[in-house]
């Protein structure tokens, strides 16, 4: 449902309403860090047309702006349930299953 979200978000908003395209990007950060960093694939071409339409600059600001806006509260509370420092869910989910570092079985 948050990718059907993102995706009127970023139609709602057209060529110039930077609100819109604010928002789509934000619910696009929180989709890939908190449910399902797989699904970042789907948000290629909202990344694209936010290049296109504002330049890189604001695209990356935005992007870095949500990321740590989503990620330092799901890191904290993460931490603080799980009882260790740091538990960056999202790091964790990739290491298991695409196999990088010590903690997947691949390769």
């Amino acid at each position: 449902q948050i990718s059907m979200m993102v995706w009127s978000l970023w139609i709602r908003g057209g060529e110039r309403r930077w609100s819109f395209h604010v928002l789509a990007v934000g619910l696009a950060v929180l989709a890939v860090l908190i449910a399902r960093p797989f699904c970042a694939v789907m948000f290629i071409s909202l990344c694209v047309d936010e290049i296109l339409c504002f330049g890189l600059f604001r695209a990356i600001r935005w992007g870095v702006c949500w990321g740590l806006a989503v990620l330092i509260p799901a890191v904290a509370v993460d931490s603080f349930v799980y009882g260790r420092m740091p538990v960056v869910t999202v790091w964790n989910l990739l290491k298991y299953n695409v196999g990088i570092g010590s903690g997947g079985t691949i390769g």
